[in-house]
């Protein structure tokens, strides 16, 4: 996304289909060039199977060589809800990707989903679910990583209202918020068993089975639930995965 460019994400995307003119010169080949030599190069972009998904990452961030500084650009990208592809293939928006902060490498993400049966939009912010008619305006200063869906997604009747978000067409709250939610009902247990059973006994080997883990815990007076809510949190964050058919776990 340029500073000055076309801020419309339909119209960036014809842009990226368009022929770049080039002038071949030495870069280009492995001998060097005569004066005849000169000669103009076309490069064409086309797309031989269309995909199911159309990721697109709004270059938001340009690193600048002189002052080693990356700055972001926060102009409004126009969203299209439904986009085309050259040739005429449609696309409809399914997910939104959004950023605040001054760098890639700090500040906040979040995702915006588009539910297909209404045409509404569900945020998922952390462990934080909420539904919205629509995308707010902020989404357009902010999106990041946009995800197109082929073919038309059908938009709600005017004037029906949106069924709950806990219906069977997408995950639950709970299932949304994932390892936060987990740890919340799992209570400081989560943090006792995995700092004084499961961290102490991978100090002394790299895989550990659960049984004699499960005895360990017992010992140090934990309960069979908090142990398997702690197992569970932290291989569900990747800290260790299960192994030999899940009698076992190895650290990640």
């Amino acid at each position: 996304m340029a500073p000055d460019g076309p801020t419309s994400i339909q119209t960036m995307l014809e842009e990226y289909f368009i022929d770049d003119v080039n002038v071949l010169t030495e870069k280009w080949c492995m001998a060097p060039l005569g004066p005849d030599d000169q000669k103009k190069i076309t490069v064409t972009k086309r797309i031989n199977r269309p995909p199911q998904f159309l990721i697109l990452h709004v270059a938001r961030f340009a690193f600048d060589p002189t002052t080693l500084t990356i700055s972001k650009n926060k102009r409004r990208a126009t969203l299209p809800l439904a986009l085309t592809l050259p040739g005429g293939l449609p696309f409809a928006l399914e997910t939104a990707t959004c950023h605040e902060g001054d760098t890639p490498w700090s500040g906040h993400y979040y995702t915006w989903r588009r539910r297909p049966q209404t045409g509404t939009f569900v945020l998922h912010n952390d462990d934080h679910v909420s539904e919205c008619p629509s995308l707010p305006s902020t989404v357009e200063e902010n999106c990041y990583v946009l995800q197109y869906r082929a073919g038309d997604l059908p938009l709600p009747e005017p004037g029906s209202s949106p069924p709950s978000f806990l219906e069977d067409d997408g995950p639950s709250v709970d299932a949304v918020r994932g390892p936060k939610r987990q740890k919340a009902e799992g209570g400081d247990s989560i943090n006792e068993v995995y700092n004084k059973v499961i961290r102490p006994e991978f100090a002394k080997s790299p895989i550990l089975h659960l049984s004699e883990l499960r005895s360990v815990a017992e010992e140090k007076g934990f309960t069979e639930q908090q142990f398997q809510n702690s197992v569970d949190f932290w291989e569900d964050l990747a800290v260790f995965h299960y192994v030999d058919g899940g009698s076992a776990i190895q650290m990640s």
